[in-house]
C-alpha cells in the first residue's frame, strides 16, 4: 500500500529510477541502463551513479470495493499503531493501483505542509480524453481549512502545483483530466496517474486525527 520512490542524479537532475520488490519483502532490485540511467549518460560499458535511498516509516494496506472505484488506504506506523484512513472515489473507470507515498521522500520540498502526506494513484479503463472526479476523505482539517489547497507533485518534472478543488466537511472533489494537467503522464491513452496530497499554510499537526 505504500509507494517509495528511489532516486538516482543523472545529469544534475533527479530521476526516478525503476526497481522491484522481491517476494521476501527484503531485497529491493533496481534496473540501470548504460547510456540511459547513467551519470555519464553515454553507452562506456560501464554504469555510474547516486542514488538517494529512503527507509520507511510506515505500514500501509490499501483496500479497494466498488469494482475498483473506491480504495481505503489504512496508515499506521513503523510498530503498527493506527493513525488514520484515507478514502478515495473516482466516478469512471478504476483504479489500476493506489498508494501512500511519504512527504519526506519527495527531493522537491512544497511550499505547502501537506499533513496528511500524499497519495499516489492509477486510473485506467477510460476512454482517450476523459474526465475523472475524484473524490478524497481525510479525517478533519484544521482550524485554517480555508486555506486548504489540492498540491500536486509530479515525478517527471519534479513540479510541485495546485489544481482547483472544492470542500464538502473533510472531503476535497477535483477533476483529472487524460492528457491534460494533473495528469503525470501528458498523454492522452486513456489512463490517469496522479500523485498529489492536501496542502495547508499554517497547519497545526495536533490537528491530526489518530
Amino acid at each position: 500500500g505504500m509507494y517509495i520512490y528511489y532516486w538516482e542524479n543523472i545529469g544534475g537532475k533527479l530521476t526516478p529510477i525503476n526497481y522491484t520488490i522481491l517476494k521476501d519483502r527484503k531485497h529491493v532490485v533496481i534496473f540501470l541502463k548504460d547510456g540511459g540511467t547513467d551519470k555519464c549518460k553515454k553507452e562506456s560499458g560501464k554504469i555510474t551513479g547516486s542514488f538517494k535511498l529512503y527507509i520507511p516509516k510506515f505500514n500501509v494496506k490499501t483496500e479497494f470495493m466498488d469494482g475498483n472505484k473506491t480504495g481505503i488506504l489504512h496508515i499506521y506506523d513503523s510498530k503498527g499503531n493506527g493513525l488514520y484512513n484515507l478514502t478515495v472515489k473516482i466516478d469512471k473507470g478504476k483504479f489500476d493501483y493506489l498508494y501512500f507515498v511519504d512527504k519526506d521522500n519527495i527531493p522537491i520540498k512544497s511550499n505547502a505542509n501537506l499533513p496528511y502526506n500524499l497519495i499516489k494513484f492509477k486510473i485506467t479503463d477510460i476512454p482517450k480524453g476523459y474526465k475523472v472526479k475524484v473524490k478524497i476523505t481525510y479525517p478533519k482539517f484544521s482550524a485554517e481549512d480555508r486555506k486548504i489547497v489540492y498540491h500536486k507533485f509530479n515525478p517527471n518534472t519534479l513540479k510541485w502545483y495546485n489544481i482547483p478543488m472544492r470542500k464538502y466537511r473533510t472531503t476535497i472533489i477535483y477533476t483529472l483530466e487524460d492528457g491534460a494537467l494533473g495528469d503525470d503522464d501528458g498523454k492522452t491513452n486513456g489512463v490517469i496517474v496522479d500523485d498529489g496530497g492536501l496542502g495547508q499554510v499554517g497547519f497545526d499537526e495536533s490537528n491530526i486525527a489518530t
